[in-house]
């Protein structure tokens, strides 16, 4: 039975948004879910390499542990953004000035995927992924993947690339949306800006997805290099330009996609921040002027009151000029910056001690 809630979407849901829909209702939280089914791969991977005879008894396939990591990393994005997504819409409610009908559709658009973008993607995916089957099945074989699990590697990869790419897409459509969003807050209220913080909690969660990718790399990319070149965590080999080439796209990925959304509010606030200021001295020259006036005609009567309210427009002064116009709150941008050079911290150590350990 179609519910009133159903019927009033925009449309169905996708492939994509079922299967990310049946995670949510698992009796695991999302990220806990992809591990667990990370875990299950692996052992799966174990079980057909002893099978063939690719390992022994008591081996585990651990060359391909980082492949199997990103078969799985950019959907479990694509499940937490997605819940980023719903949870922010909800604190902005408030603010929007739109119906039921219209914000069930903006809800849509934001946090789901059409039918028809989900089989665009999922063609485009499958078609870059066919001509690339010869060169993955040697590409696996360097990675020391058993003739089963190369099989197993290429099922899961048609499976997850498509919900990968829509991850991509995803991001890219929400973040080009919060910018219309913000055009339908109905009133800005420079001294309760909580709601409006709650979309650069959105790009600032988006940004740190894109840094964790970043420090996946960092930990993945030196089994793929040993297994290509023999050179493991060479700090000064190949690996290096891999890591400065990742580092470069994710991190000014994290930061573009934190800042350049959220530019339109801020020169919405600078306008409605110069706004207040000039009605602000506009009474203070007023009143200055009645003070004055007073004073000159020798009719001090009342001008204690007079006095206490110009001291009073003047901290209301000082108070707008203490409101930042960037939406987002001091302590996030600091936790995104300080986010943003850990995986350069890590590198740094990685390459200091490579130098004394033997990894």
């Amino acid at each position: 039975m179609t519910t009133k809630k159903e019927s009033s979407r925009p449309h169905p849901s996708s492939w994509m948004d079922l299967i990310l829909n049946a995670v949510e209702r698992f009796p695991l939280p999302p990220v806990l879910f992809y591990l667990t089914l990370f875990g299950l791969s692996l052992l799966l991977h174990t079980g057909l390499s002893r099978l063939d005879g690719s390992l022994g008894a008591g081996e585990w396939p651990l060359s391909i542990v980082p492949t199997l990591i990103w078969v799985y990393a950019y959907t479990a994005g694509l499940q937490i953004t997605r819940r980023y997504a719903r949870e922010v819409l909800q604190e902005l409610r408030p603010v929007l000035e739109l119906s039921a009908q219209e914000y069930q559709g903006l809800e849509s658009e934001f946090a789901e995927i059409s039918p028809r973008s989900a089989w665009i993607i999922t063609g485009i995916t499958v078609a870059a992924l066919i001509p690339s089957f010869g060169w993955m099945q040697t590409f696996m074989g360097r990675l020391l993947f058993s003739p089963y699990g190369r099989y197993l590697t290429i099922l899961e990869l048609l499976l997850t690339s498509s919900l990968s790419v829509a991850f991509l897409f995803m991001v890219f459509r929400d973040l080009r949306l919060i910018p219309r969003i913000y055009e339908r807050v109905r009133k800005i209220n420079l001294f309760n800006l909580s709601p409006l913080y709650a979309l650069s909690g959105f790009s600032s969660r988006v940004g740190l997805v894109f840094i964790v990718f970043l420090l996946l790399s960092i930990l993945t990319s030196a089994p793929i290099f040993g297994a290509t070149t023999g050179e493991l965590y060479n700090f000064g080999g190949p690996g290096n330009i891999y890591f400065i080439f990742y580092m470069s796209l994710f991190s000014v990925t994290a930061l573009l996609v934190f800042i350049l959304p959220l530019l339109g509010l801020h020169r919405r606030l600078i306008r409605e921040k110069s706004r207040i200021r000039e009605e602000n001295n506009s009474r203070v020259d007023a009143a200055f002027w009645e003070l004055q006036k007073r004073m000159d005609s020798g009719n001090l009567s009342g001008i204690g009151d007079l006095r206490n309210g110009i001291s009073a427009l003047m901290e209301y002064r000082r108070e707008i000029q203490s409101v930042s116009t960037w939406p987002w709150e001091s302590g996030t941008l600091r936790g995104f910056l300080s986010a943003l050079f850990l995986p350069i911290a890590l590198k740094l150590l990685q390459g200091f001690l490579s130098q004394f350990i033997a990894f």
